[in-house]
């Protein structure tokens, strides 16, 4: 497990959480983000007043074929 310090906050990425769930990372990212057909968990929060930025750090990587990659860092708040 790779969790990650960001602004003294324990992260974990969204990468991992997928395969812990046995999920494609694309749902992952699917359920946070939305999509055409519903709302995502971001928004959701962000409609009730709550911070999502508390509980998910949008951040990127390039992967082996040098195409850059989203993912969420979720934070201590969620796991």
């Amino acid at each position: 497990m790779n969790v990650l310090t960001i602004k003294n906050n324990l992260t974990l990425d969204s990468i991992e959480v997928a395969e812990m769930m046995m999920i494609q990372h694309k749902e992952i990212l699917r359920k946070l983000e939305g999509g055409k057909d519903r709302k995502g968990y971001i928004e959701i929060l962000t409609e009730h007043q709550m911070a999502p930025s508390k509980y998910f750090i949008e951040s990127s990587y390039t992967n082996y074929r040098y195409f850059r990659t989203i993912e969420q860092k979720f934070t201590k708040q969620i796991v």
